[in-house]
């Protein structure tokens, strides 16, 4: 296993100014789309679910931080959270923002593609589809998002294991973890997200059964909560726990990642 040790490397320093306005900016630009989309509607549309279930799991990055032995930079606003078990030390403020707006992005992307394959090869399972477009896809996107965020001085990777690339700042972006399981994980969310139902829902809604409550707010309450649940469950249990326990039982101790 080719481990590199990062920790003689500061931490990132002198990240973007404009970082948190930008993602707020975003957060607020994308929220107003959805509302305005939403007019005249009694019914939350699938993208409004996945803003709202990805808005809800932004807490898990601090977590799988520590698995990836990502470090963020101390110049960034940090919220009053310090270092607590399987959490890497700096959590900052901004991800509350950039989680909905990135997987809003990037998953209504996703499954529109996905779903057009499928009407042009009906014959595809739909899980292969995702497995072999999605999870490249995501890894490309990924991977030019977090060499970027890497040479502007957001965050650093301490602790690499595998093939990996000298950012033109002296940062490191590794090529193989945590950025293959991340994409697996994306490919996987990506077909049950393009898994809908004779209505157009997504099939993972009907295990809040929403059908039990009438039409009306009080069903919407239930159908954002099953998309809360089902996305934390899904991070959690295929991301983040899996990224910990490797690191946990099988990589080195990290000073800067305690």
């Amino acid at each position: 296993m080719d481990i590199k040790f990062n920790e003689t490397v500061p931490h990132p320093l002198n990240p973007p100014v404009y970082n948190d306005i930008m993602w707020i900016l975003l957060f607020l630009f994308t929220a107003a789309i959805l509302i305005w989309r939403h007019r005249g509607r009694t019914e939350l549309n699938n993208t409004a679910l996945i803003f709202l279930g990805s808005w809800s799991i932004f807490w898990q990055e601090y977590y799988n931080n520590w698995g990836g032995y990502l470090l963020y930079s101390p110049d960034l606003n940090l919220l009053p959270w310090g270092s607590t078990w399987w959490t890497s030390p700096n959590k900052p403020f901004f991800l509350i923002f950039s989680y909905p707006v990135f997987f809003t992005l990037f998953y209504s992307a996703l499954v529109y593609v996905n779903r057009w394959i499928k009407r042009l090869l009906p014959g595809a399972p739909l899980l292969l589809i995702a497995l072999t477009v999605d999870g490249p896809a995501f890894w490309l996107w990924n991977y030019f998002v977090d060499k970027s965020s890497v040479e502007n001085g957001i965050w650093n990777y301490v602790v690499t294991w595998g093939p990996t690339q000298l950012t033109s700042n002296g940062g490191h972006e590794p090529l193989v973890w945590p950025m293959i399981p991340f994409s697996i994980f994306g490919a996987v969310v990506a077909y049950y997200l393009s898994k809908l139902d004779e209505n157009g829902h997504p099939t993972y809604i009907r295990l809040g059964h929403p059908e039990r409550v009438p039409p009306g707010p009080r069903r919407e309450l239930r159908r954002v909560l099953t998309a809360v649940i089902w996305w934390n469950a899904m991070y959690w249990f295929a991301f983040t726990v899996p990224l910990n326990l490797v690191r946990e039982f099988f990589l080195p101790a990290s000073q800067m990642v305690p």
